[in-house]
């Protein structure tokens, strides 16, 4: 009798994570096309609203948890960009091959 009660509350537990899902799943297909920012606060956003794991919101997306957590961050390319516009406003005639070859010269790219 033990051992059923344990399989009937490990099963309650299973059909209320699916629910979970269930019910995150349709959240997000009545939501019209998002922006990429938006896609970026979307797992958050579950994860506040439905009170679910990091793991149940990216298992319910199919999405990998690495993914969920990496956060970008751009390079400051600000000097890079005035010496590209420098070469170019003196040396009209270059295009982008012989001004990359300049820049590696210089060190500025890799």
């Amino acid at each position: 009798m033990r051992q059923l009660e344990k399989v009937n509350l490990r099963l309650k537990r299973r059909v209320a994570d699916l629910n979970l899902d269930k019910a995150m799943l349709q959240d997000i297909l009545a939501k019209k096309a998002l922006t990429l920012a938006r896609l970026r606060e979307w797992p958050r956003d579950l994860q506040a609203r439905y009170g679910a794991s990091e793991r149940q919101v990216c298992f319910a997306q199919q999405v990998s948890s690495s993914s969920f957590r990496c956060r970008f961050v751009a390079a400051d390319d600000s000097a890079l960009r005035l010496r590209i516009k420098e070469i170019i406003e003196t040396r009209i005639h270059y295009r982008y091959r012989r001004v990359h070859v300049m820049l590696r010269r210089e060190g500025l790219v890799g």
